[in-house]
């Protein structure tokens, strides 16, 4: 029985740290591990220590990021700073100390024994101390833990601030390169016009113009003979043939 439980514990610690190592491999295991603190990138996936943000990995299937807060170090340093956190642990620190310190003192009393009474006396007052700061220290214990909750709520708050920082900034670099290939595209069909247009070639007396239309010159108009563009002591001949046309130009 005892080898068949080995066995399982064995495997199951190997499944374990198996899929916790593919959670960090191929995340950020190049870009110095994965910014818990940040929150997901606008994709869901993480964000790197160092800023990267084009990892495949999601962010809720990242192991070590399972109940991280979601704002920076900085920001939750100084929240800590903001709700006396920091300053209620020591003083809950040096209570235990001196816990420890009384529970060693009355160590010293024998209790299969009636002492006397000075020592009676001194024992119940140590016990009573240990008592009244077992109290001071709970009381301590419930203080610290609503400042974190507070701490924690903000913290939340502040996270989601930066990632929908990100999230904007994503969208707007998406614009952005949208915006680049529709400049690129309008450039490449203008050019593309151009050489089209260069390729053209009108007939005599006329001209291309931006439309891609061949259009007569000042001074000539369209031959009613088919003739491209002639001028207009020519036109006034095609319409009058036989008959001699005196030039007033």
């Amino acid at each position: 029985m005892k080898k068949i439980l080995y066995l399982l514990i064995i495997i199951f610690t190997t499944f374990f740290f198996a899929g916790m190592t593919k959670a960090t491999e191929g995340a950020c295991s190049s870009h110095g591990g994965v910014n818990c603190s940040v929150g997901s990138d606008w994709d869901g996936s993480v964000i790197c220590n160092d800023d990267w943000k084009d990892s495949y990995v999601n962010y809720g299937e990242t192991i070590e990021c399972e109940g991280q807060i979601s704002c920076l170090t900085s920001k939750l340093d100084s929240l800590k700073d903001k709700y006396e956190v920091n300053t209620k642990q020591t003083e809950l620190n040096q209570i235990i100390d001196e816990i420890k310190y009384q529970t060693d003192l009355l160590v010293q009393f024998r209790s299969d024994i009636i002492l006397p009474r000075t020592e009676q006396d001194k024992k119940d007052e140590i016990t009573n101390k240990i008592s009244s700061l077992n109290i001071d220290a709970q009381i301590l214990q419930d203080e610290i833990k609503n400042k974190l909750y507070l701490v924690n709520l903000e913290c939340s708050a502040l996270g989601k601030d930066r990632l929908n920082q990100y999230k904007a900034e994503a969208l707007l670099k998406k614009i952005n390169d949208s915006n680049d290939g529709l400049k690129e595209n309008i450039m490449d069909n203008n050019t593309l016009l151009d050489e089209i247009l260069k390729s053209q070639k009108c007939p005599e007396n006329s001209s291309l113009k931006e439309d891609g239309k061949c259009y007569c010159n000042d001074g000539f108009t369209n031959s009613i003979l088919g003739k491209g563009c002639v001028s207009f002591d020519q036109r006034c001949l095609e319409s009058t043939p036989n008959t001699h046309y005196l030039s007033f130009r």
